[in-house]
């Protein structure tokens, strides 16, 4: 068996203004990969199920909000 993917994310929110909220996010902050599996019988290049497991990275997103109703 192989121990599980764990991935540390993090979010941090700030309001601007009343109608702006401006956030931050990064996925995956300590760049953690999945654990090789040499047994795994794909037809690709892959040492993993890719369906289990996720090899992005680390992420970031940066998103503003502005609420223009009352």
């Amino acid at each position: 068996d192989l121990p599980p993917q764990t991935l540390c994310n993090l979010e941090i929110g700030y309001q601007v203004t009343p109608r702006a909220l401006l956030t931050g996010t990064v996925v995956n902050v300590f760049n953690t990969m999945p654990p090789a599996d040499h047994t795994y019988p794909g037809n690709t290049a892959q040492p993993y199920n890719i369906f289990n497991y996720s090899n992005f990275g680390t992420s970031y997103r940066l998103e503003l909000r502005y609420s223009a109703g009352k």
